[in-house]
């Protein structure tokens, strides 16, 4: 019964955020959360809060999970170290952009008031992401320049 109940509040939370999401305009979400014990970083451009995935706006970093080659995920390894680092600087703030194909809440995060897209950017952990397999491929050839 608690399983349920905790899924019913999941799906009605998640209801709530798209519809928020369909009815304001990227400029009138903002939501602000001081409590950083529970912000999870999934990987270099995800976090969870209270275990709603965000992904950061506009950038891609290497991947961690089905890396395409061992640079990759070296670098994936760094990303998702250096998020830590952004996401443990203060409070952390977000607007809310979007959704990605898999349902995740795109935005651009703040941490301590360091835009963290931004930052991973400017440090080489991330680059721009741009939809489209030419776009990816030349991710890819900068993450695992050998294998091409």
């Amino acid at each position: 019964m608690q399983r349920k109940l905790l899924t019913l509040r999941l799906v009605l939370l998640l209801l709530g955020v798209i519809a928020l999401a369909t009815v304001a305009s990227a400029d009138d979400v903002q939501v602000t959360d001081q409590v950083s014990d529970r912000i999870r970083v999934v990987d270099g451009d995800t976090i969870e809060l209270n275990g709603m995935p965000i992904r950061i706006q506009a950038i891609d970093t290497p991947e961690t999970w089905k890396p395409r080659c061992p640079n990759e995920y070296r670098l994936g390894l760094l990303a998702k170290q250096r998020m830590q680092q952004l996401m443990d600087g203060g409070a952390m703030t977000y607007t809310v952009t979007g959704f990605d194909r898999f349902g995740r809440i795109l935005a651009n995060v703040q941490a301590g008031g360091t835009d963290v897209g931004e930052t991973l950017l400017r440090e080489g952990h991330a680059l721009p992401y741009v939809a489209g397999p030419v776009d990816k491929a030349r991710r890819l050839a900068v993450w695992c320049p050998a294998d091409r």
